[in-house]
């Protein structure tokens, strides 16, 4: 890499790594210790301590060359499958095919016909939130909680929130993972209304109703960045 650059406020630079122009996001952060590298949805991201001075951005990004290379490429790989049209749902990779017909997913053929893709995305938000709403009915009286206020929204860095107040949010985009990952999030967030944290009382707690969490935990895992480019934006 031979540009240098020193950031002194956001912004998106271009560096050459290894002979290939990597694209990334530079933002400064009071609350960052050390400066570190993120690959968002979107984007990679280097995030640098405010007062940080020199070309820190510069010398993390050649430290770690292998990794962001790596996710540089699947993004841009990303990038070509979502403006191809796939969409997830229940755990399968459709493409989407426009017809002048309702929403339909055709799993023989792996593709999604519908008027275009806001209208398979208004379907799939509307699906998301019964199904979650499903989950909480059916895991809350099992597990002993009520939660005093359940959110759906289409988060971008997490599958679900638990807040001190006994409010759950949940990610609208589960209903693009196997149903079985959706009941998961569902029984982890309610878990923590018994349990604050991650404690291992808590992941025992996860455990004890729902005793094949791992697989899903790792299906979430590897497909974090399909399911998020999935839909975006819309």
């Amino acid at each position: 890499m031979e540009s240098r650059f020193n950031p002194s406020v956001n912004e998106v630079v271009t560096l050459d790594v290894r002979g290939v122009p990597v694209t990334l996001h530079i933002r400064r952060s009071k609350r960052a210790r050390i400066p570190r590298i993120r690959a968002l949805v979107d984007k990679l991201e280097v995030v640098v301590p405010f007062r940080a001075r020199g070309p820190v951005a510069e010398r993390l990004v050649h430290q770690h060359e292998d990794w962001v290379l790596a996710h540089h490429l699947s993004l841009q790989s990303r990038q070509v499958r979502v403006s191809e049209g796939a969409v997830w749902f229940e755990g399968t990779r459709y493409l989407f095919v426009a017809s002048d017909t309702a929403v339909e997913w055709d799993e023989d053929k792996g593709v999604v016909r519908g008027k275009n893709l806001k209208a398979v995305a208004e379907w799939v938000w509307s699906e998301s939130k019964a199904r979650l709403a499903n989950a909480v009915d059916k895991w809350a009286p099992v597990m002993g909680v009520k939660p005093k206020q359940v959110r759906f929204r289409k988060q971008r860095t997490v599958w679900g929130t638990c807040n001190s107040a006994g409010n759950l949010s949940l990610n609208m985009r589960l209903v693009m993972a196997p149903p079985e990952a959706l009941e998961y999030v569902v029984v982890h967030e309610l878990a923590h209304l018994l349990h604050p944290n991650h404690s291992r009382a808590f992941w025992e707690c996860v455990e004890r109703f729902y005793p094949d969490y791992r697989v899903s935990e790792k299906w979430l895992k590897d497909h974090y960045a399909d399911l998020r480019g999935s839909l975006a934006g819309l």
